[in-house]
């Protein structure tokens, strides 16, 4: 606190020097003659502009002193009043949803490809941002978002719009299974370094608590991310999506819930499978992957096996087809354990430590590729997951404040640390430009924690934290290091879905989505009895068949064009995928 008075009062002296004028000697004009104004000295500072910002969650302790901060700071050349609406997750996307569907003023909002994005943005109701990020007049936004990171990020019709403000730190995430240490302590379970130990974990809460043993957020969007696709059960065996790639497998997301894989061969798709496709389609794909109890992401169905284990034991919530927000489950202290990117555990550990002041948060990374410091495993998410959008309905001049606004988020990294992490010296420390820390005596239970991916994440403003635990460090750092992952043959695709939204429209492809995400939490006894009743039902909807045989042959048209731009690039920059001859090393990293 001291600092910033001591910053203020330098500003208050500054600000007087220039109303001086810079102690002319000239007479003091006649008493008839009106004095030059002070504006003329100095230039008034402008009108300030209210901005809103909506984003989700709940709203991180202190943001009011953060705005005001940012409104001080720069209040003589942005001139911008910012706010930011916070909505609970749960109900965020339908509010977004509801207002822009009314045409109700939204200056800007978060958005996701998993949330409303490719739905609005084929219905037109963003702006394309693609000009500011190639324009002198937005210097920060032209040197921090280079042409690699805005190809592999556009959307549309046309394939060279960006619809969103792209926010990411690395290639891609690593999850890490959330702790309650001082219960594992508390009931002489030992310290968790595979999944043999968590499992044994969750039996030890189970025996011992009333509270849930593992909670897991229902995600139709992405089928059940705690275990299933992009959750433990991979990051335990990343041999499965490392084969199918080498085997030229793809994956690419559609829209929420639908996915497509693509079997390429030569920079040529030989065939695809999309969600909800009768299974019987895949014949076409090469062995394993062609068969009824594949699932395309983990043989015979395993990941959902486990999840049907646990579930049967009780190491899953009940309700677990309700719960939107495990996080907050296990930060509330009402579940022992989680799952989620170890970018939150900034938040997590902020938020438990709110909630449950004696409590003692442990890790388990169960990512086996970056826990083995195994370089270039991962197939990198070269596209971006998290956007700030500008409806079309926000005028051009607000629009360009706001980019100002960026533009000067990404312009220094002192502006960014404000957001990322606020107020230098009183919410944390900075420790040279690439990391920080906290003083002890900050009550972090307190202290202003805020979910970057919503607007401040990039690449080139990464800071890491002095005092986290080893395997967070660690796979802070690898998830930032490109060695870390190979670039996905589809890295700067997206499926332009205008041709067939009637058909992407289908209300059962989301139907679909339910039921595997179901399947994936486990609540199912006889996973490969459900997996054959859902199969069977989606086969049997002969609308919803006709549909997907559309939408493929418009994605197949749209990759092989895709395809053939592809494989220049690649020629030309020497880019290489895995290989079968790669995949025994994968498979033999210890469990």
């Amino acid at each position: 606190m001291k600092k910033i008075l001591l910053l203020l009062a330098a500003l208050a002296l500054l600000g007087s020097v220039a109303f001086a004028g810079g102690g002319s000697q000239k007479a003091a004009p006649a008493a008839d003659k009106a004095a030059p104004s002070a504006e003329k000295a100095a230039p008034a500072a402008p009108a300030p502009t209210d901005i809103t910002i909506y984003l989700w969650g709940a709203e991180p302790n202190q943001m009011s002193s953060i705005l005001n901060e940012f409104y001080n700071r720069t209040k003589d050349t942005l001139g911008i009043k910012l706010k930011i609406d916070w909505t609970p997750q749960a109900d965020f996307p339908n509010k977004m949803k509801l207002k822009l569907t009314a045409g109700e003023s939204v200056d800007a909002c978060f958005d996701a490809p998993w949330m409303n994005m490719t739905t609005f943005v084929s219905q037109g109701n963003y702006t394309d941002l693609t000009p500011y990020f190639r324009n002198p007049a937005y210097p920060g936004l032209q040197k921090n978002f280079d042409e690699s990171l805005l190809a592999s990020n556009y959307f549309g019709e046309k394939g060279n719009q960006l619809f969103g403000i792209p926010f990411a730190q690395s290639y891609g995430g690593n999850q890490l299974i959330f702790i309650r240490g001082d219960l594992r302590k508390q009931y002489n379970l030992p310290e968790v370094k595979s999944l043999a130990d968590f499992e044994n974990y969750l039996k030890g809460i189970a025996a011992n608590t009333k509270l849930i043993p593992f909670a897991l957020r229902s995600d139709p969007a992405n089928w059940a991310v705690g275990i299933t696709y992009d959750g433990l059960y991979r990051a335990q065996h990343p041999e499965f999506q490392y084969e199918y790639n080498a085997k030229g497998i793809w994956r690419q997301k559609l829209a929420a819930g639908s996915f497509a894989w693509l079997y390429v061969q030569d920079y040529k798709v030989v065939d695809a499978y999309i969600t909800a496709e009768s299974v019987a389609d895949l014949k076409t794909f090469p062995a394993p992957f062609n068969t009824s109890t594949t699932d395309l992401f983990s043989y015979d169905l395993a990941s959902q096996k486990l999840a049907s284990k646990w579930y049967s034991q009780g190491l899953i919530d009940k309700d677990v087809v309700n719960c939107t927000n495990a996080q907050a489950l296990f930060t509330s202290g009402a579940a022992a354990s989680y799952i989620w990117d170890v970018a939150n555990y900034g938040s997590t550990a902020t938020n438990l430590a709110k909630s449950v002041p004696n409590s003692v948060l442990e890790v388990w990374n169960p990512d086996i590729l970056t826990a083995n410091n195994i370089k270039g495993g991962k197939e990198g998410a070269f596209q971006v997951a998290n956007f700030v959008c500008i409806p079309v309905t926000t005028p051009k001049a607000k629009a360009d404040k706001i980019m100002k606004f960026f533009d000067w988020l990404f312009s220094d990294l002192k502006n960014n640390d404000l957001f990322a992490f606020g107020i230098e010296g009183v919410n944390f420390t900075a420790v040279g430009t690439t990391e920080y820390s906290y003083d002890p005596k900050i009550d972090m239970s307190k202290n202003y924690a805020f979910p970057g991916y919503q607007l401040v994440w990039n690449a080139n403003f990464v800071r890491f934290p002095i005092g986290f635990p080893d395997a967070v460090t660690k796979a802070l750092r690898a998830s930032a290091a490109p060695d870390t992952w190979y670039k996905p043959l589809f890295s700067g695709f997206r499926f332009n879905s205008v041709p067939v939204k009637n058909q992407m429209a289908n209300p059962d492809l989301k139907v679909a989505a339910g039921m595997l995400n179901a399947l994936s939490l486990g609540i199912y006894p006889d996973v490969n009895a459900e997996f054959a009743k859902i199969d069977a039902t989606l086969t049997a909807n002969k609308n919803l068949q006709q549909d997907i045989q559309a939408i493929k042959v418009e994605l197949i048209k749209q990759a092989n064009a895709y395809l053939a731009v592809r494989k220049a690039e690649d020629q030309k920059n020497g880019t290489k995928y895995p290989t079968m001859d790669q995949l025994p090393a994968i498979k033999a990293i210890p469990r």
